[in-house]
């Protein structure tokens, strides 16, 4: 329905937020809009970032609202681990960006340097929450006017579906939609928050360190006083392993 969508899309772009997504993709699956309707001011807008699709050859299809360069769409898929759980995030191998590096892009005013993606790449998402931790605010509420959208000013909007099953999907939290898993991305990207690991060096010099300070403990306190110095050193490495977690995620 167009006119519902040009409605929708007006009303949110009239809150003056950052960065508009639509997770829905329109591509080969509508029937092609008139030039005229592209080409709108609501559809045309630079703030709205439209799905596009990566097929198995790995064509890219682009949804029908891009613009010349394809500026305004990136890739939505997203892939689970071999479990079906949806722990990491992949980066396209692609000349075209993930819909969530677009959309960081574009909030950051397209600065490279800001919003940094390799190719093929995979990081571990940084979960900001259970399901829902993200407000919701519902279609028909906007467009019936029964919510206030001021909320919305200076904000990443993402519009998508919420209990369709294809838009489900399975995290270490739970269930979540495709928005709301896009969202934690999108939230890693701008923020910086994405789970980075040591390297593998730190990690020996690290295993080597507590190696030598267990045996110079072994070799010198009794196995009972041993095993009450190594419980104490096993809780001080997580509490602050949680508070680094905590501080810098």
């Amino acid at each position: 329905n167009k006119n519902l969508w040009q409605n929708l899309l007006g009303k949110v772009l009239s809150q003056n937020p950052k960065v508009v997504g639509v997770t829905f993709y329109f591509g080969q699956n509508i029937r092609r809009p008139s030039k005229t309707l592209v080409e709108s001011s609501v559809f045309s807008d630079p703030r709205i970032i439209w799905a596009a699709r990566m097929d198995q050859d790995d064509q890219i299809l682009f949804p029908v609202f891009k613009n010349v360069y394809g500026r305004n769409a990136g890739i939505i898929n997203v892939n689970s681990d071999s479990d079906g759980v949806h722990r990491h995030f992949f980066t396209p191998d692609s000349h075209v960006p993930h819909f969530t590096n677009r959309i960081a892009l574009t909030y950051h005013e397209n600065n490279e340097a800001v919003v940094k993606s390799i190719p093929g790449s995979r990081s571990l998402i940084n979960f900001q929450g259970p399901p829902s931790t993200y407000k919701r605010v519902s279609a028909k509420d906007i467009l019936l006017g029964t919510t206030e959208l001021s909320d919305l000013a200076d904000k990443i909007i993402l519009i998508g579906g919420n209990s369709s099953d294809q838009q489900l999907l399975q995290t270490p939290l739970g269930q979540m939609t495709l928005s709301e898993l896009l969202a934690n991305e999108i939230d890693n990207l701008i923020n910086s928050k994405s789970i980075k690991l040591i390297s593998p060096l730190l990690s020996t010099l690290m295993l080597i360190l507590l190696l030598l300070l267990s045996i110079k403990i072994m070799s010198t306190y009794p196995q009972s006083v041993s095993l009450v110095f190594f419980f104490w050193i096993g809780v001080t490495v997580a509490v602050i392993s949680i508070w680094v977690f905590d501080n810098y995620y």
